[in-house]
C-alpha cells in the first residue's frame, strides 16, 4: 500500500515550481490573447464561451497564487481582555504580591 502511494499518487500530486511557472505563463499568454481578440464579429454563444474561459483562467491563476504564497500553518490563541486581567490577578496572588 505504501509503495503505491510513493510511486503513483504522491508523484502525480506534486508539481514542481518550474511546472507551475510554465503553467502560469501559458495561462497569462492565453489571457492576453483573449483580451486582444476582436469580439465584435462573435455571436452570443462564442462570447459566452470566451467569458467562461477567462473566468476559469482567473480562478486557476488565483489558486496558483494562493498555493505559491501558502506558508507554514501557524496557530494563534486569542485571549480576551477580561481573561488577561484575570490571569494577571491570579499570578499576583500566586507570587504573593497581595
Amino acid at each position: 500500500m505504501q509503495a503505491a502511494n510513493e510511486t503513483g499518487m504522491d508523484s502525480a500530486a506534486k508539481v514542481t515550481e518550474e511546472q507551475q511557472v510554465s503553467r502560469v505563463n501559458v495561462l497569462l499568454a492565453r489571457f492576453e490573447e483573449i483580451k486582444s481578440m476582436d469580439k465584435t464579429a462573435m455571436n452570443y454563444a462564442e462570447k459566452r464561451e470566451i467569458r467562461k474561459e477567462l473566468n476559469s483562467i482567473k480562478r486557476e491563476l488565483i489558486a496558483q497564487k494562493k498555493a505559491a504564497t501558502t506558508g507554514p500553518i501557524r496557530s494563534v490563541m486569542w485571549i480576551g481582555f477580561g481573561a488577561a486581567i484575570g490571569a494577571i490577578v491570579v499570578l499576583l496572588f500566586l507570587l504573593g504580591a497581595f
